[in-house]
């Protein structure tokens, strides 16, 4: 338990001068009867990290976007869409539109708690991007994807009578699983959960279920999978039986490839607990 009292100020001696600066005092009770140790550690370990980055996420300062930001795209389907597995439905649930000055396809990035628009993926379309240095994807200027998980405005309610939660890399997935009826996937436009989005995830109070893409190593899952370790329930998607390609997505395969993979799907326990510490041990 941690408390926090009323702000004061406070003698210090900096560069031989005695200076007042504000403080907070904070008491920390710790008492067996309410946790065990462990959960102790972990609380302090974050509330340690909280006060050691307490400016690297300001949620307060999210630049709203006006909804005329898409008045230049076309609100049309484009055709490489349906060609991986995206319904019309979904495009336009999402409202994902097309730019055909930029050849890019527009994807709104909406406040997973309000649905404002915060920013825009604009995802190219042009075939041999790479060689003529052209980025796959483009956000807007400014906007921290760190702090939104694409696609939980849209799914909130189903993830909530679900009951769990499935975190993938990129929207496209988020939309494939749409196009599917599956109505329980976020995405974290990358491929490492920040803070913000730990915290967002965890206050679903939901099983969350890690869904990367094959390309990722277990060692990397298992890293994402120790953020909720003994916090919720969670689980990975890894794929043991070669059906994936080396690059792809869970969501890459026809949709009874992926069911299966989900059923089948592996909980974080304690035991892989130790095999994790083990794998970080021989690295040092």
């Amino acid at each position: 338990i941690i408390t926090m009292g009323n702000s004061r100020e406070v003698a210090k001696s900096k560069g031989g001068e005695i200076i007042h600066e504000k403080c907070m005092p904070l008491g920390i009770v710790m008492d067996e009867r309410i946790c065990d140790g462990y959960y102790y550690a972990k609380a302090l370990s974050v509330f340690t990290n909280f006060l050691s980055h307490n400016q690297s996420t300001n949620v307060t300062d999210i630049e709203v976007l006006d909804n005329s930001v898409l008045d230049e795209y076309a609100p049309i389907e484009y055709i490489g869409l349906l060609r991986e597995g995206i319904t019309p439905y979904a495009c336009q649930k999402f409202n994902i539109e097309y730019s055909y000055r930029r050849k890019r396809i527009i994807i709104p990035q909406k406040l997973w708690s309000t649905g404002q628009i915060i920013g825009i993926n604009a995802r190219t379309t042009i075939d041999g991007y790479e060689q003529f240095g052209i980025n796959k994807y483009s956000f807007t200027k400014g906007y921290n994807k760190s702090i939104n998980l694409y696609g939980l405005w849209e799914n909130y309610k189903s993830i909530q009578k679900k009951g769990y939660c499935c975190v993938f890399e990129s929207e496209k997935t988020v939309l494939k699983r749409y196009s599917q009826f599956d109505e329980t996937a976020v995405a974290l436009s990358g491929k490492f959960i920040s803070e913000e989005q730990k915290r967002i995830l965890i206050g679903l109070n939901v099983d969350i279920v890690i869904c990367m893409d094959n390309d990722v190593s277990i060692e990397e899952v298992y890293s994402l999978c120790e953020k909720f370790y003994r916090v919720r329930n969670v689980y990975f998607i890894k794929d043991t039986e070669g059906k994936l390609g080396k690059k792809d997505s869970p969501t890459d395969i026809c949709n009874d490839v992926y069911e299966e993979l989900f059923k089948n799907k592996i909980k974080y326990t304690d035991e892989l607990h130790i095999e994790y510490l083990k794998l970080l041990s021989k690295e040092k």
